[in-house]
């Protein structure tokens, strides 16, 4: 795995981890409060048979911590920087929770370089207005009463399942390290109307979920979406059931007929459209 950072046209430096080769390029996009390193089981087993990046969003992990520019647009806008920084072509998106706006947004506004997208357990929801009348919404209510150090805490362990106590201690130090005032304008971000996004979206979708997902209405939402769920896993499903969701993933890549390289083989999965 290999450290890199780049600095972006507003002047922030970001940080992202790459390995791996191949035909083949897969992104991971980490959710609220998160950092790269949370996809680090994916990383492993992805880069014995593509190329990876695992990005950490600004505000967020090694990245540089801006006052402001936290919202969709901007984190896309990073998003295609690296991108072309690493010369990708197109590429495979995986997105988990709060970095699923920015990864719709990137979709719609840059669809020649989505080959596909996974969106870990997350959700679409119509636009709140958070100054207007979604004031006493729940996400303006959250946002507000991460404030107390607490009640933080308790919100982000429940992230976890409580089979997994020392993932729950991992997940909340690491949330934490995040300064208050960008983890409340992340938080903001997903605000916006992704149901319209998802409704632009024309590449494969993998929707992969703890919960049972509404099939009929991200049927009718997204142009071409398959689910899978993991049933003994909290939030974080790519590191509470790391094996199933690479397993997911792999099998979704072979479904949409990409190459992988593996042991310096190329070989084909599946038939190409």
């Amino acid at each position: 795995m290999e450290h890199r950072f780049l600095t972006v046209d507003d002047g922030i430096t970001l940080h992202y981890i790459a390995a791996g080769s191949g035909p083949n390029t897969i992104i991971f996009v980490h959710g609220w409060c998160s950092n790269a390193n949370h996809f680090s089981s994916q990383l492993t087993h992805f880069s014995r048979i593509s190329r990876v990046i695992a990005i950490d969003r600004r505000g967020h992990g090694g990245s540089e911590v801006p006052s402001s520019g936290y919202d969709a647009s901007r984190h896309s806008q990073d998003l295609l920087a690296i991108l072309e920084h690493e010369n990708v072509q197109s590429a495979v998106i995986v997105g988990h929770a709060g970095g699923c706006p920015s990864v719709l947004t990137f979709a719609t506004q840059q669809p020649q370089l989505c080959r596909a997208l996974v969106l870990l357990d997350t959700r679409i929801s119509a636009h709140v207005d958070l100054e207007g009348s979604g004031k006493q919404s729940p996400l303006a209510q959250m946002i507000t009463s991460i404030d107390d150090d607490e009640v933080f805490a308790r919100i982000y362990r429940g992230f976890v399942s409580n089979r997994n106590p020392e993932l729950q201690n991992t997940v909340v130090r690491d949330a934490m390290a995040v300064p208050r005032s960008v983890a409340q304008q992340d938080l903001a971000s997903i605000a916006i109307d992704t149901v319209v996004l998802a409704h632009a979206v024309q590449c494969p979708v993998l929707w992969l979920t703890a919960d049972e997902p509404d099939k009929v209405v991200l049927s009718s939402t997204f142009a071409d979406i398959r689910f899978q769920q993991c049933t003994e896993s909290g939030h974080f499903v790519q590191l509470e059931a790391a094996e199933e969701v690479n397993k997911s993933i792999e099998e979704f890549l072979v479904e949409i007929g990409l190459q992988l390289t593996r042991d310096s083989e190329i070989r084909e999965l599946g038939n190409p459209r």
